[in-house]
Parts: C-alpha cells; structure tokens; sequence
C-alpha cells in the first residue's frame, strides 16, 4: 500500500505518524511523495507505524536523479592513423 494512501485511508496526518515512528514529519513527507532516497530502517520505522499497512518496498522513487560521481564521460576519439602520403613522405 502506498503511504498516501494509508494516510488518507486512516486519517493521519504526517506528523502524528512521524511521532509514531519516531521521525520527523519532513522525513514522512517525503517518503509519502517519493522524494529523496530514505534509508532502509526508516522505511521499515514507518512500516511498524502503520502496522505493516506500508511496507519498505512499497516505496517507489519519484524522478530519480542519476549520480554525478558515476557519469560516464564519452569516450575519446581514437587518434587518426597518418595519411599514406604522411608515411612516404617520412621515410624519403
């Protein structure tokens, strides 16, 4: 079940299952929207909260972003092999 869905379903607000769970409302927040990338024991805080309604693979990133660090950069071009005149040339 979808956090959102379990709180609209039970009415809860944010922040009485963040004391529940013993986060803050923000971290709720953005579990709820999908937003960031939460830790796996706060996922499973706010399963136990909801008594196992929302569980920790029930969390689905919005947008995810790639990371920087990992980007790969383009290859380079290999160099150009010298032209048939380059190497006559060279060797008169």
């Amino acid at each position: 079940m979808k956090l959102d869905t379990y709180i609209l379903e039970n009415d809860v607000t944010e922040a009485e299952l963040a004391r529940v769970a013993g986060c803050s409302q923000s971290a709720v927040n953005k579990v709820r929207n999908g937003v960031g990338n939460p830790t796996f024991d706060l996922l499973r805080r706010i399963s136990e909260a909801t008594g196992g309604m929302f569980k920790p693979a029930d969390f689905e990133m919005i947008n995810p972003r790639p990371f920087r660090d990992c980007e790969i950069p383009s290859p380079k071009a290999p160099p150009s092999l010298p032209s048939e005149a380059q190497v006559s040339g060279e060797r008169r």
